[in-house]
């Protein structure tokens, strides 16, 4: 399978049964923006920037509850940071822990931030994708042929 086998991987192996390199050409093409280069693997670009900008994939979003448990943390990281740093006398521990504490924030919010931005380009970047790469004609979703009944 490779190094880089996760869920995107396996929809594209199971869908498409492409190779790793072609899955990582469809794979940078649509997180990039861009088409494909070869347009055999066109059908699967398409449908994974549709897969994308649906939200079907859980690696690319972050649940709603650990982006709240950030932003309490944080808050809660600030607070504590800010409280050791006013109540401590000169340079003893508190102080050193308050430091800590408003680092800790810093870094959380800047986590937070990166994460949100790079969500927005990889949906804006698929949805660039999908216009620049047609749907294939010739991949219709093949209609369920009903199961047959034994009358006796």
């Amino acid at each position: 399978m490779g190094m880089g086998y996760d869920p995107i991987d396996k929809w594209l192996l199971q869908q498409y049964s492409l190779p790793p390199l072609d899955r990582e050409q469809v794979r940078t093409a649509v997180f990039q923006g861009r088409q494909v280069d070869n347009p055999a693997l066109a059908p699967a670009a398409h449908d994974l920037a549709a897969k994308v900008l649906g939200g079907e994939f859980r690696v690319l979003r972050m649940s709603t509850g650990m982006q709240w448990a950030n932003v309490i943390a944080a808050v809660a990281l600030a607070g504590a940071g800010m409280r050791l740093l006013v109540t401590s006398r000169l340079w003893d521990w508190q102080a050193a822990l308050g430091i800590l504490g408003l680092s800790g924030w810093s870094m959380l919010t800047f986590v937070n931030g990166m994460q949100a931005r790079r969500n927005k380009r990889i949906h804006q970047n698929a949805a660039v994708a999908m216009q620049l790469t047609p749907a294939s004609p010739s991949r219709k979703p093949k209609p369920r042929v009903p199961a047959c009944r034994l009358i006796i």
